[in-house]
């Protein structure tokens, strides 16, 4: 299913291959979402974060991409510590969330997410702290086993970086990052564009 993503961006059907079906089964387990639910939620939510990076490391640099990851507590073993992620995500901590999506950007998702997995808006915000951190970690270890010179925002910034690379950055937001539009314009522009139904 994942396997045949039509996303463009390679990191995201990385992801998914990697570990959409841990995460589906999981959530599936936990009766949060059906397993088809979770895939979708951690597709649909890759280039939310990815744009949010963006938009951090524009605003702070690499190196204070790196410190406020690192002051959140988000690391490469988010992506492998699944169970620990999850769980405090349904125990409602979500700082590690709100350090990298403000709330209003939190609310417009869950929104969003709520029509494409056709759930409630309370339980579609619930997803967000619970795959937003395996999300990040993910991208802080694929970018650390190319960049790892550089540290884990050298590498995360070669993922975000418009240069080619296949970031989905690349593919449906290069005209708009760094454009001067408003911080709330440009995420209800890629919540539209990425939850729009087919």
């Amino acid at each position: 299913m994942w396997q045949n993503a039509t996303m463009k961006d390679q990191f995201t059907k990385q992801l998914l291959e990697s570990l959409g079906g841990q995460v589906g089964d999981k959530l599936a387990g936990r009766n949060v979402v059906s397993r088809d639910q979770a895939v979708s939620a951690l597709s649909s939510l890759t280039p939310v974060i990815l744009g949010s990076l963006k938009r951090k490391q524009d605003e702070l640099g690499e190196s204070g991409l790196e410190e406020l990851l690192a002051n959140a507590g988000i690391s490469e073993h988010h992506a492998d510590d699944i169970d620990d992620v999850l769980e405090k995500g349904l125990a409602g901590h979500s700082s590690q969330t709100e350090a990298i999506l403000d709330e209003e950007t939190q609310v417009q998702t869950a929104h969003a997410l709520s029509q494409k997995l056709n759930i409630g808006s309370a339980a579609a915000k619930k997803l967000i702290p619970m795959l937003a951190p395996i999300i990040i970690g993910m991208l802080i270890k694929k970018g650390g086993a190319s960049k790892s010179s550089k540290g884990a925002a050298g590498g995360i910034g070669a993922i975000l970086d418009r240069n080619g690379d296949g970031s989905i950055l690349d593919d449906i937001a290069g005209m708009v990052l760094g454009s001067g539009q408003k911080r709330g314009g440009f995420f209800q522009w890629l919540l539209s564009l990425i939850f729009k139904k087919k």
